[in-house]
């Protein structure tokens, strides 16, 4: 009896800080949605993801999206880079004046979250992420000047532990530093050359960037 009304007690007080909540902060009208789109989540249902991602600007006419660049498509072998799969997702979109979030980093959207080539599995702690700061540096040179990107994702949630296969454990730390050494310098020159663009704010997501803020 006591887990039964236990159980109901959470249950009223969910529903009532629910609806304190809407009240307090109701749905704003101007709200716009965008999707993320992964070609890894597309194959795994058998789908040809170039497809499917062309229909979701055509027929679905979506013009907001988050996209990955994963390191394992990118790098697959060490120092030889094919950013064939991401150029396409970009390419598609500029062509339709849709705004990119891109992805970058170890970890990125959907499974196994943490996207490590093969050849990084041998490296010592230290030179994994030297490697990895290197990667975010090359990713955000190639597409800091393309106008579809307008924010850069630095790592997905990197200090969530769950649902993280093949992560080394959340380290605030080196967080910090793929965000200024990888990052920042990387950003800075944008920052110069076009005004405040592609800096929003930094939590545990990850670092977003936007148009007309920077904090």
């Amino acid at each position: 009896l006591i887990p039964v009304l236990l159980l109901l007690v959470l249950m009223v007080l969910f529903y009532s800080l629910s609806f304190i909540s809407e009240k307090l902060n109701p749905p704003s009208a101007t709200v716009n949605y965008g999707v993320t789109f992964s070609p890894l989540a597309s194959e795994s249902l058998g789908q040809d993801w170039r497809e499917v991602y062309i229909s979701i600007l055509d027929d679905l006419m979506v013009r907001k999206l988050r996209i990955p660049s994963y390191w394992t498509s990118i790098e697959a072998q060490e120092g030889l880079y094919d950013y064939s799969q991401t150029d396409f997702m970009v390419d598609e979109a500029a062509k339709r004046n849709a705004r990119i979030i891109l992805a970058v980093g170890m970890r990125q959207p959907r499974w196994p979250e943490c996207h490590l080539p093969g050849w990084v599995n041998g490296l010592g702690k230290n030179q994994k992420q030297e490697k990895i700061k290197s990667f975010i540096t090359k990713v955000i040179e190639r597409y800091r000047d393309n106008s579809a990107v307008v924010a850069f994702q630095v790592e997905n949630e990197p200090l969530f532990p769950i649902w993280a296969v093949y992560c080394d454990s959340p380290n605030p730390e080196f967080f910090k530093s793929e965000d200024t050494i990888s990052c920042m310098k990387v950003l800075q020159k944008i920052v110069e050359k076009k005004g405040i663009f592609s800096i929003l704010y930094v939590d545990k997501a990850g670092i977003f960037g936007g148009g007309k803020r920077s904090n």
